[in-house]
């Protein structure tokens, strides 16, 4: 089950280009920012969920009219939805566009889901060698600590979440 907790700021934050259309919802938390060269629009009867994250850059990010967009989704990149296209909540569109009245599931990852490696890019990868551990002297205290045996569960945007949280944080915002 996904949980999403409350959101510190109770009022939308927004910074850079935002076009948004008086007849749109925009839901506590919400941050709508757009990159230099960037914008984001918003069109007639779009419902932002609570804190929904959008984050243009590139083209910028547009939601066509009737859009609903569930509590805790990250819009990130280029992104254009479809007019009347639901996107269930604690989604991530990365860099994609979804068609017209699409409904996406929540917890969805849309878009670019990696990054080429070198060899895609056209670069060898050519690993550097380890640097040799430091030798321990009598002013160095060495401690082992145990290791996890449960891996730990992948959380798209969480970092991008909570880098983009402390950076409002210390903004006053």
């Amino acid at each position: 089950m996904l949980t999403i907790p409350a959101p510190v700021q109770t009022s939308p934050h927004f910074q850079g280009e935002v076009h948004l259309d008086p007849q749109a919802v925009v839901a506590p938390g919400v941050c709508l920012i757009a990159n230099p060269g960037s914008r984001i629009q918003i069109g007639a009867g779009v419902c932002l969920g609570m804190g929904t994250i959008l984050h243009a850059h590139g083209e910028g990010i547009v939601l066509e009219t009737g859009v609903i967009v569930g509590a805790g989704v990250l819009l990130i990149g280029t992104v254009r939805v479809g007019a009347q296209s639901c996107i269930g909540s604690a989604s991530t569109v990365y860099n994609t566009t979804i068609a017209p009245g699409q409904v996406i599931a929540p917890g969805s990852l849309l878009g670019e889901t990696g990054r080429a490696t070198l060899e895609e890019a056209g670069t060898p990868a050519v690993p550097e060698p380890p640097a040799p551990p430091p030798q321990p002297t009598e002013e160095t205290i060495v401690v082992e600590t145990a290791q996890a045996t449960q891996p730990q569960p992948t959380v798209v945007g969480l970092q991008y979440f909570n880098q983009l949280r402390v950076t409002l944080r210390t903004r006053g915002g």
